[in-house]
C-alpha cells in the first residue's frame, strides 16, 4: 500500500487567497472527483453551489478533513419536501483562520452560508446563495437582506459574494475604462432588490464568464476597491455543463495568518525520549510541598500541570506533520509539478498553440495516474480486508466523519439535534433505570457476602498497586483527554506512582470522582 508523504505547501500562494467557485447540479455521485480534485491543493476555498446534500452523505466523502475545514448549508427537506436540489457548500483549507458567520436572517428556506477567513489586514467574508428558477420576491429579499446586514456590520472587512441568483435577463455591459460590469435593463422587483442593494453597499459584480447561452447565472460581487483576478478555471473538480463555468478567483492583498498546531501532549515525540532523564527529573519533584490542599481536582491540575512542563523540558517535539496521502508516489508528484509549471507558462501566452497542448496533455496524464492510484489503493483496501481490517475500518470512519454515538437520537419524547444532546438523552436513560431511595449497602451487601461492614474511605491504594497496574498497561502513544497516554505512564511508572497514589487516596478518602475524569476523548471512539 502506498504511504507516500505529500508535502503540503502553505495553501495560500503569495498574497492571494484562491477561490473556487462551481454551480455543480448535485454532488451526491461526484464523490470521488471531489477528494481527488480538492486534495491537489490547487485552491484554497471551494464554493459549491446546488449540491443536493443531505444528513445522509458526509463532508470527509468529499474533502480530505485533514486539508479542509468543511460548512454546509443542506436544502430544507422538511419545509419544501424536495428531497433534491438546493445546498450550498463552502470549504476552507486548514491553513487559514477561518470560522463559520452567522447570518441575520436564519430563515431554513434560504440557501445561504457565509464563512469569515481572517487575514493580518483583516478579515474576508465569503457568502454563497443559490436561488432557484422562479422564485418569489421573499426569497430574494431574505437572500439580499443578510448581505446587506454583513456589510453594514462589519465596514472594514473585505467581501466576495458568491451565488447562482437564476436573474438570466440582465444584460451585463463592459465600460472600458474601469472595467466594471453595469447592468443595463433592470426591470423586475427581485432585479431591483439585489442590484441597487449590492450597489449601496460598494460592491460590484465582476463575472464576464457567460456560459453556453450567452447569459449570466452566477454573479460575483467583490469590494469596489477590491484587487482581483477572475477567469475560468483550469483545474476544475468537474466538467462544466451548458448552464455554469468553474470560476478561479484570486482575490489580492491576501496575506494569510498561518495556523499553528496546538500546543498539547499529542505534538510530544515520546518514542525518542530518554526516559532516564525524565524519570530523574520527575522523582526531584517534592509532590507533597506542591499539593496545597486536600482538595482532589487542585490536585490532579498541578500534577498535570507539572507533568506538562517537564515534558517541554525534555521530550522532543515532531517536526511539521506531513499529511499522508496513502495514494501519492514520486511519478504523481513530478507530474503534478509539470502540470503546474506548464500552466504558469500558458497563462503568460495563452495564444501559444504548442504550449496548450503540452499543458493539454500534462493534464490529461496527470488526472489518468491520479485516478488509477487511488482505484488501487482502494482496491487493496478492500482486498486486505482480512490480513489488515483496522486499515480498513479507519478508512470508514474517516468517511463517516463522525463518532459511533449518533447525533440524533430521542427519549421520552424528546429528540436530540446535537452531539451534547444525544450524551444528555443517554445520561437521562441511565438515570432512569435507578431510582432516588437510598440503598442501605450494609444489608444488600452483607446478605451477598460481598460486604463486610468496611468503610469505603478506608480503602487504600500502595504505591506498590499504582506502579504495578502502569507497569502492565499496553504501550500506547495514543492521548487521551487529559494529554496522558499509556506509554509514558508504562515507563515512568516508578517516578509517576507517588503523585497518583496520593491523588486516588485523596479520591477514596472523600469520595470525590473530579469532573475530568468523568470526560471521554470523542477521537477513541
Amino acid at each position: 500500500m502506498y504511504c507516500n508523504t505529500y508535502d503540503i505547501p502553505n495553501f495560500v500562494s503569495g498574497a492571494s487567497l484562491r477561490v473556487y467557485f462551481q454551480n455543480v447540479g448535485g454532488m451526491r455521485t461526484k464523490s470521488k472527483d471531489f477528494l481527488l480534485a480538492t486534495s491537489r491543493l490547487d485552491y484554497d476555498v471551494y464554493v459549491i453551489v446546488e449540491t443536493w446534500l443531505n444528513e445522509g452523505f458526509f463532508d470527509e466523502e468529499y474533502f480530505d478533513p485533514k486539508l479542509f475545514l468543511t460548512f454546509r448549508k443542506d436544502r430544507d427537506f422538511a419545509n419544501t419536501g424536495q428531497k433534491k436540489g438546493g445546498g450550498v457548500l463552502i470549504a476552507v483549507n486548514r491553513s487559514l483562520h477561518s470560522l463559520k458567520f452567522q447570518l441575520h436572517n436564519q430563515d431554513t428556506l434560504l440557501d445561504q452560508l457565509c464563512v469569515c477567513v481572517s487575514s493580518s489586514s483583516g478579515s474576508t467574508f465569503i457568502c454563497c446563495s443559490y436561488i432557484p428558477p422562479n422564485s418569489g420576491d421573499c426569497l430574494y429579499n431574505g437572500h439580499v437582506e443578510n448581505i446587506v446586514n454583513l456589510c453594514e456590520t462589519h465596514t472594514d472587512a473585505n467581501f466576495c459574494i458568491l451565488g447562482d441568483f437564476n436573474l438570466p435577463d440582465i444584460v451585463w455591459s463592459d465600460f472600458q475604462y474601469n472595467g466594471i460590469l453595469t447592468p443595463t435593463n433592470v426591470t423586475r422587483s427581485n432585479e431591483n432588490s439585489l442590484i441597487d442593494n449590492t450597489l449601496s453597499c460598494n460592491l460590484i459584480q465582476i463575472n464576464n464568464l457567460f456560459n453556453t447561452l450567452s447569459r449570466l447565472l452566477d454573479l460575483i460581487f467583490v469590494d469596489e476597491n477590491l484587487i482581483y483576478q477572475l477567469s475560468e478555471s483550469t483545474f476544475p473538480v468537474c466538467l462544466s455543463d451548458r448552464h455554469h463555468i468553474p470560476i478561479a478567483i484570486h482575490l489580492h492583498n491576501f496575506d494569510a495568518i498561518p495556523t499553528s498546531p496546538a500546543l498539547d501532549n499529542s505534538s510530544f515525540n515520546f518514542r525518542s525520549t530518554d526516559f532516564g532523564d525524565l524519570n530523574n527529573v520527575l522523582f526531584e519533584i517534592n509532590w507533597e510541598n506542591i499539593f496545597p490542599s486536600n482538595d482532589v481536582s487542585v490536585c490532579y491540575d498541578i500534577f498535570l500541570s507539572n507533568l506538562t512542563e517537564t515534558f517541554q523540558s525534555i521530550v522532543p517535539r515532531f517536526g511539521p506533520r506531513l499529511h499522508k496521502l496513502p495514494w501519492y508516489n514520486k511519478t504523481l508528484k513530478r507530474l503534478k509539478n509539470k502540470r503546474n509549471k506548464l500552466n504558469n507558462f500558458f497563462k503568460a501566452d495563452s495564444d501559444n498553440i504548442l504550449l496548450r497542448e503540452q499543458f493539454t496533455t500534462s493534464v490529461r496524464q496527470f488526472n489518468v495516474l491520479d485516478k488509477f492510484l487511488y482505484n488501487r489503493y482502494m482496491g487493496r483496501l478492500e482486498n486486505e480486508l482480512k490480513e489488515n481490517p483496522k486499515a480498513f475500518w479507519n478508512f470508514i470512519r474517516s468517511k463517516r466523519g463522525s463518532t459511533n454515538i449518533p447525533i440524533c437520537m430521542s427519549f421520552n419524547g424528546v429528540r436530540s439535534q446535537s452531539l451534547p444532546e444525544t450524551v444528555e438523552l443517554f445520561a437521562d436513560f441511565f438515570k432512569s433505570n435507578f431510582d432516588d431511595a437510598t440503598v442501605d449497602l450494609n444489608d444488600s451487601y452483607s446478605r451477598s457476602g460481598l460486604y463486610d461492614g468496611l468503610e469505603f474511605g478506608s480503602l487504600v491504594i500502595s504505591g506498590d498497586d499504582v506502579s504495578n497496574a502502569m507497569s502492565s498497561l499496553k504501550p500506547s502513544l495514543k492521548c487521551d483527554s487529559d494529554g496522558l497516554c499509556a506509554f509514558v505512564l508504562k515507563f515512568c511508572s516508578l517516578s509517576l506512582c507517588i503523585p497518583l497514589r496520593h491523588i486516588f487516596n485523596l479520591s477514596l478518602s472523600s469520595g470525590t470522582f473530579i469532573d475530568r475524569w468523568k470526560k471521554f476523548h470523542l477521537s477513541n471512539l
